[in-house]
């Protein structure tokens, strides 16, 4: 179950960053360069092909793109692509990693601690206290899942 969950975010970040690729009007070879990501790796998170990666590969793309996280990760991205304030969507330096642990803290008490977070309560619990470092994003995804947000929502600043 939390498989689909962990493919399906990766797919919508694949797909999202596939969309400004294309928006860009650049090949996969000068769009890896703008993102400092590799580029075989890039066409297979593209292409859908269960390819992960870390919480701060993805902030460093972002960065590099000049897109919010957050906005990266959201499965509206391409919809709402027209409607969007272009300076809302501009990527803001912030500590990914504390702001994930905040989110996740207030997500937990609002729902109780016996919210039932499956196999990943330790996992959680090593996030929140900061014991891992550089998530990956099917981790962060099969969290969001099992918390029933969403991964866009647990990197965002106000939820």
């Amino acid at each position: 179950m939390a498989h689909k969950a962990n493919m399906s975010d990766l797919e919508v970040i694949g797909r999202n960053l596939e969309f400004e690729r294309l928006r860009l009007n650049m090949t996969i070879k000068e769009f890896s360069c703008r993102i400092r990501y590799d580029r075989g790796s890039y066409s297979k998170l593209a292409k859908h092909k269960n390819q992960d990666l870390e919480l701060e590969t993805l902030v460093k793309i972002a960065c590099n793109l000049d897109i919010d996280l957050p906005l990266l990760c959201s499965r509206s991205y391409i919809d709402d692509y027209k409607e969007r304030n272009e300076e809302e969507c501009k990527y803001v330096e912030r500590d990914y990693l504390l702001l994930l642990a905040n989110n996740l803290r207030a997500v937990l008490d609002i729902n109780g601690m016996c919210q039932d977070i499956g196999t990943n309560r330790e996992t959680v619990n090593r996030l929140i206290n900061y014991h891992i470092r550089n998530p990956r994003i099917s981790t962060l995804s099969a969290i969001a899942y099992d918390l029933k947000v969403s991964l866009s929502n647990l990197l965002k600043e106000d939820k």
